[in-house]
């Protein structure tokens, strides 16, 4: 059996939403706004429907009240400020399971982007939403590596050969020197050994010095960490051959998008 065409008519239906869609979005970015507003379901003259929170009679638009059964009043009721990433992605996971394009635009950042760039992201998000899909995950940073370990101290080179447990070489001394000194004290009483008690070791009244130590590790200061990322995990049209799409994530006016 001959795979199926695909329909002109329905692509061209849905690229139309697409761009009343956009051009909502991009005049309602020029206006400041606060992330609690109030959002709006007009109807187009074409018969498109546009997610405003501008009146729609300022869109050339009539408002709409959709039954509370109707996909569009899901929809609509889905039009909100995506709070913390976790929501962020619950809403792009109702949008590829619906496949709805519309749905996954509402969450994107359109602020700034030229109008090249934007029909260009939404043909993009209309043939994501056509991909059957996956997972939708989180990526995370990655972790800072960890601070190099402390090495220990160096010992002090000993000042004289009892520190070191060996004797050193004797100098080359000159012979009649040597002579000299042996027949001075050839007659010499042998001195008596020098009794060394532990407690002579310090000089009295000089503390004695405390071992060597190792300075303390720094704190570091543990925070968790925040995604930075969002990866749209699919397969294409075929079913089998895997295929992944990474956003980036920002917050404006309190509220989580995702971007380029």
């Amino acid at each position: 059996m001959p795979p199926p065409r695909p329909n002109p008519t329905a692509a061209w239906t849905n690229t139309r939403a697409l761009a009343a869609l956009l051009a909502s979005v991009l005049l309602v970015a020029a206006w400041p706004r606060t992330a609690g507003a109030q959002v709006h379901r007009c109807n187009a003259p074409d018969g498109t429907s546009i997610f405003t929170d501008r009146a729609c009679a300022s869109l050339g638009a009539t408002a709409s009240l959709p039954d509370a059964g109707t996909h569009g009043a899901r929809h609509a009721s889905r039009m909100r400020c995506m709070g913390s990433v976790q929501d962020l992605m619950f809403e792009m996971s109702m949008a590829f399971d619906a496949g709805d394009p519309n749905r996954l635009a509402s969450v994107y950042h359109w602020a700034g982007m030229s109008s090249g760039s934007a029909y260009a992201t939404i043909e993009r998000l209309d043939r994501m939403v056509s991909r059957p899909l996956v997972d939708i995950v989180a990526m995370m940073p990655t972790p800072p590596e960890p601070p190099p370990t402390q090495q220990p101290m160096p010992r002090r080179p000993a000042a004289d050969a009892a520190s070191t447990g060996r004797s050193p070489e004797p100098a080359e001394e000159d012979q009649s020197y040597v002579e000299t000194l042996a027949r001075r004290y050839a007659d010499s009483p042998e001195p008596e050994p020098a009794v060394h008690h532990a407690a002579a070791v310090a000089a009295p009244g000089r503390p004695t010095p405390p071992p060597t130590t190792l300075p303390p590790a720094p704190v570091v200061p543990v925070t968790a960490a925040r995604p930075v990322g969002i990866k749209v995990v699919q397969t294409l049209t075929d079913g089998v051959t895997p295929t992944s799409t990474v956003f980036g994530l920002t917050r404006h006016f309190g509220c989580w998008w995702i971007r380029n």
